[in-house]
Parts: structure tokens; sequence; C-alpha cells
């Protein structure tokens, strides 16, 4: 499914919280969540979805307990207009659960998720501390090294565009988030942890347009035997090839994450547009103008060189 939804999981335009908190993460994560000031509304269920309740188009929902974890239970909240899951609970959902939320593009992050956060909006995560602003993309699939560069980043006042958590990838993955990053606007770099890539080919896809489009660094953390310690040569000479900088350790991608964020956010980002057709200026201005980007123009003398070796044009 890729990109369909994904704003529902970054941006919700609501929140659906389903089930009583049963770990001090989520406890902190119902906490954060109840003292917002942005005025995105939460609806707290902790018996389950009641009749009645009010749709939300384009809401997101966190699940933390397994009696909810059932087909049923998606079929109703995409009725209610959901379009994200957060699933933090250990177990994965089972495959009658995964059907249900295909059925209605209902994007699902986790198992093991800690969540999402903006650097300017919508912290849904718990980590400790709500990301600062920025124009850095951290992608992870672990909970400990996202709470570690969170909490080192925050220190150092170096902020995110956003922050996201796969953990064991049941729909969502690093892929898709990569395809996410590269179209994001108030994504200008990217940085990724990967220990487990259950797709080579939609990653490799993924990381190529994400790597082409924006600054992208990686830092893999697979479990590997005795015999063969450190990163897997293969994946790095594919993630060498795909335009990724990889970095050897988490002082690596620290120091990655300080070297990007001094890049900064193009306030007004513009973008030229040439084609040999009208349909395709069309089609591709369109495409800049959904996603918040300005156009350029030419000025008066690339315009007539370009006019005098294209009469046509």
């Amino acid at each position: 499914m890729s990109l369909r939804n994904l704003n529902a999981l970054l941006r919700p335009r609501a929140l659906f919280w389903l089930g009583r908190a049963q770990t001090p993460a989520q406890q902190a994560l119902l906490a954060k969540l109840q003292g917002r000031p942005d005025g995105v509304r939460l609806e707290e269920w902790g018996d389950g979805i009641p009749k009645g309740a009010a749709p939300q188009e384009g809401a997101l929902a966190i699940l933390v307990e397994n009696r909810f974890a059932l087909p049923e239970t998606l079929e109703q909240l995409a009725a209610l207009g959901c379009r994200a899951l957060l699933w933090p609970i250990r177990e994965p959902p089972d495959r009658q659960v995964l059907e249900a939320a295909r059925r209605h593009t209902l994007r699902i992050l986790g198992p093991r998720s800690i969540g999402a956060a903006l650097g300017k909006g919508l912290d849904v995560s718990a980590l400790a501390q709500s990301p600062l602003p920025g124009s850095l993309a951290l992608i992870v699939q672990s909970q400990s090294i996202a709470a570690a560069a969170s909490d080192w980043a925050y220190g150092r006042r170096i902020g995110f565009s956003w922050i996201a958590v796969t953990g064991g990838e049941a729909d969502v993955d690093v892929a898709d988030l990569l395809d996410y990053a590269a179209l994001d606007p108030d994504t200008q770099a990217v940085a990724v942890e990967v220990g487990q890539i259950h797709g080579a080919r939609k990653f490799m896809s993924a990381a190529r347009a994400c790597a082409r489009a924006k600054p992208t660094v990686i830092l893999q953390t697979r479990l590997s035997d005795r015999s063969a310690a450190g990163a897997d040569p293969v994946r790095s000479a594919a993630f060498a090839r795909a335009g990724m900088v990889e970095v050897a350790d988490l002082p690596g991608l620290f120091d990655a994450i300080a070297a990007l964020q001094r890049l900064g956010a193009t306030e007004q980002p513009r973008v030229l547009v040439a084609a040999n057709g009208a349909a395709l200026c069309a089609l591709s201005t369109h495409a800049l103008l959904r996603q918040g980007l300005s156009l350029a123009e030419f000025g008066e003398g690339p315009r007539t060189a370009l006019l005098a070796r294209l009469p046509d044009a």
C-alpha cells in the first residue's frame, strides 16, 4: 500500500484511544495525549468502541489491549473514518486483522512500536521528550535507538521534522516511510536505522528514490552470528549503490544527525518545471502545488536561449 494513508499516521485529524493503558509507557503516552494543547480531538474508549461514536475522517487509533485486536474492531474503526492504527502491544496482528486492515487501506504501525512524533505538531509516541522542530526525519525499527537518538538530540537542541518507529513491521515498514520522506516538503534529510529488511526489492526502490531526493544516512543493526560480526557487506554495497551513506555505529549516527541538521529547512522551496508537452507541465505543476512547493520561472535570458534551440517549444 506504500504511501496510502500515511498522513493519518503522522498528521492525524483526531485520535481514538482503545483499551486501558497496561504499561508505564502506555500510561505516559496517554498522559501526553491528554495534555496536548493542539486542539486535535482525543476520544478515550477504555471498554470498547461506544455506540454512536462520532466519525472523524483521517483519525489515528491507538490500540493498547489484545482483547480489541479483532477484525470486527478494525471494521468499526474504518467506518468511523480511522485510516491508521498504532499497535504498541508485543503480539503482532493476526492474518484476519491484517486482511481487514487491507480492505480499508487502514495502515498499522507496529507491533512493538512506540509511535511517531512531529517536530512541530502532534506527538503520538512514548518518547520521554517531544522532538524539537527541525528538517531531519528519523526512521527506525528499534525503540531503544529511537529513545537514545531523541534524548541525545534534545540535549543538544537538535530538531526533527518527524520521528517514526516501525517496530515489528506488520504493515508500515521502513520502505514506506522512506517514500514518504522523499516527498515530504518539511523534510530536508533522512536518518535511518534498520535491522531486518522484509522486502528487499521494495526497500531498495524506496532507498534509491529517497537518496536521490535528499541526503540519507543509514545504520545497520542486524543480528549476526559470532563469525560474522559487523555490518553485512552485501547490504553495505546495496546501500551505497542506492546513494545512501552508511555509518558504522550509534556515535556515527549521532554525528550524522548533527551534520544533517545544519542543512536547515528551505523556507520557500521553488521548482522549475520543463517538459516537451503542456499536459506533462500541468501534471507536474499540480503535483508540486499539492506538496506545498512554489513554482520557479525562467529568466528572460535562459528562456530566449532555450527557445532558440527548441523553436517549437
